[in-house]
């Protein structure tokens, strides 16, 4: 079943846009997330665990090397329901980072903040597909609209 999800596509640079894509977390907040094609895991900002404490499942470090250098994750996280458009996710297992560098450059350009970057685990699981001219991300998923995003890590 194919799932069509509209994008945002903000221009950054003289020849540069980041994708956007809206999401409402646990049926309560409004998020906004960058699909990053470069990115291999999907993560979210460390500041979600302000209102969604019960979310951490476990605090680790671990060194990832980014675009910005080395980035420590320190938690890995647990979130209840994540809806992208129409798909909905359930127990989505993720990694929380400090995003506050990436806010701090782009906030100011795109008048949002970003709360996570859709990385390449979930766009190879789902299959994704970005259709720039129709500014649509589409993903291949089980015929009931609802999956969970395990990671098997944690």
């Amino acid at each position: 079943m194919l799932v069509t999800i509209p994008i945002t596509i903000v221009e950054v640079e003289e020849d540069g846009c980041h994708l956007f894509v809206e999401c409402l977390l646990n049926n309560i907040q409004p998020i906004n997330l960058i699909i990053d094609t470069g990115a291999s895991k999907t993560v979210f900002d460390s500041t979600l665990t302000q209102n969604f404490a019960e979310m951490v499942l476990k605090e680790m470090e671990i060194k990832s090397a980014g675009v910005g250098g080395d980035v420590t994750l320190s938690e890995f996280a647990n979130i209840p329901k994540l809806q992208i458009g129409s798909f909905e996710m359930v127990n989505f297992e993720t990694v929380l980072i400090d995003l506050s560098h990436i806010n701090q450059i782009y906030e100011p350009i795109i008048n949002r903040k970003i709360w996570g970057l859709i990385g390449g685990d979930f766009l190879l699981k789902y299959k994704a597909t970005i259709d720039y001219r129709k500014k649509e991300l589409i993903l291949r998923i089980r015929k009931n609209k609802v999956d969970s995003f395990n990671r098997g890590q944690i």
